[in-house]
């Protein structure tokens, strides 16, 4: 991004910025994208049957009540239980402060903004 327009409804030009100068701080360029196709993109990525490997299994609406770090186990509300690889915690804070709370473990929290 090199530059921002801001316009009123009319169209009139409020403010126009230009950012080229400033983002000269920044190590990569501003790349922006909307947030819901960045999701659907990675999504798809993640648990399409192209690519190498197993398609990842996306479990939404799944509320964890455990896990084991160890073995990689989740336990969710219904009382089923998944092992993974990798478990990707999109819930806000909710897996990693569990995790925090009930391992001894150098993990942070990162706060992440609120949409």
């Amino acid at each position: 991004m090199d530059g921002m327009v801001e316009r009123k409804f009319t169209g009139e030009v409020m403010r126009a910025l230009d950012l080229t100068t400033s983002n000269k701080m920044w190590q990569y360029p501003w790349q922006l994208v909307h947030r819901v196709g960045l999701h659907d993109r990675l999504k798809k990525a993640a648990s399409g049957k192209e690519g190498q490997g197993v398609p990842a299994v996306l479990r939404t609406a799944s509320k964890v009540i455990s896990v084991d770090v160890d073995a990689g186990m989740l336990t969710l509300e219904n009382g089923s239980s998944v092992l993974a690889d990798v478990v990707i915690g999109a819930d806000g804070v909710y897996v990693r402060t569990w995790i925090i709370r009930h391992h001894d473990t150098d993990a942070t929290v990162v706060p992440q903004p609120l949409d």
